[in-house]
């Protein structure tokens, strides 16, 4: 949940003030796509219970639910 709602919150407070309408638009910026990462994998992540490994693994997938048109 956290990696999940918790980035989906701060990406999307970001992709708003870049003048973004949805996270999955401001994927498509690199630099939003970089801090997005950042932070599900360096920030939040590194503060699970979990493999890094998992971790990565999961944040991929959260990435990818973002990305995905047929969730708009």
């Amino acid at each position: 949940v956290r990696l999940l709602n918790g980035g989906h919150s701060a990406t999307a407070a970001l992709a708003w003030l870049a003048g973004h309408d949805t996270v999955r638009s401001a994927l498509d910026d690199p630099a939003l796509r970089r801090f997005a990462t950042a932070l599900l994998g360096d920030e939040i992540g590194a503060l699970l219970p979990y493999a890094p490994s998992e971790v990565e693994r999961y944040g991929a997938s959260v990435l990818q639910r973002w990305a995905n048109p047929f969730l708009d």
